[in-house]
């Protein structure tokens, strides 16, 4: 996960550090890679889990959670 040094700072993050990201979807440990090149106040991940949206697994979240 890409994160601003100053979010990193003020979260005691260091690069390299396994960190826990989550939402209402679930949840992932995922190396922090602390870099200026991401603004402050956001992060980002590359590549993230498929949401399984509903119980017949017909349909998949494209991000956002917004089901197409």
């Amino acid at each position: 996960m890409w994160i601003n040094p100053i979010d990193a700072q003020a979260r005691g993050i260091r690069h390299g550090d396994t960190v826990r990201v989550f939402n209402n979807n679930g949840e992932m440990l995922i190396a922090a890679k602390v870099t200026p090149r991401i603004l402050p106040g956001v992060t980002a991940i590359g590549q993230g889990a498929w949401l399984k949206a509903d119980m017949f697994g017909d349909r998949v979240d494209h991000g956002g959670s917004i089901i197409f």
